[in-house]
């Protein structure tokens, strides 16, 4: 009797096993000039190097009727020599508040992980929406990355936690 239960009990921790790594094979990658990113098999990527940015991913059309498509885009640049994570980030919230008006941060603050970064989440409209952004700025070997999701503000929690699993995937190469 205790033999069937074991059996059972392996068989069924080896099926939720299955059932999980099924679910990360609905990922794809994007590996290319220097980093990679993960991302979900409903996101479209483009890669066409569309606004300067190193890639775009369009969310998935939660059937909503505006005519906005919540994305993540990476962006990379060359920094000046010697120019750290703070700095940059200071920099970037500056530019922020300066050139978009009526532009609030809700958040802002250092995160150490194993790739430090700054992560900050802030409003503001752009071309008559009110849009919500969250962006992620890492910075090594003199080049700056940036990684911003944005939503309108109606949306933005809808995506927020798949966002940030994304987000967590990126790696510089």
């Amino acid at each position: 009797m205790m033999k069937k239960v074991l059996i059972l009990a392996i068989a069924a921790v080896l099926s939720l096993s299955i059932v999980g790594c099924e679910s990360a094979n609905d990922w794809n990658v994007y590996s290319k000039n220097g980093i990679e990113i993960q991302y979900p098999d409903e996101w479209n990527l483009d890669t066409t190097n569309t606004y300067g940015t190193d890639l775009i991913l369009f969310g998935p059309d939660l059937g909503k009727v505006d005519e906005f498509y919540e994305n993540i885009n990476v962006l990379s640049q060359d920094l000046p020599e010697n120019m750290g994570l703070k700095e940059y980030s200071s920099i970037s919230k500056s530019q922020i508040e300066e050139f978009m008006p009526g532009s609030e941060v809700i958040e802002f603050e250092d995160v150490d992980a194993e790739l430090p970064y700054q992560h900050i989440v802030y409003t503001g409209p752009m071309e008559g929406r009110d849009l919500e952004y969250m962006q992620r700025y890492i910075v090594k070997n003199n080049r700056a990355y940036v990684l911003t999701f944005t939503a309108t503000q109606e949306n933005f929690d809808l995506y927020k936690e798949e966002v940030n699993k994304i987000f967590d995937t990126f790696e510089i190469r």
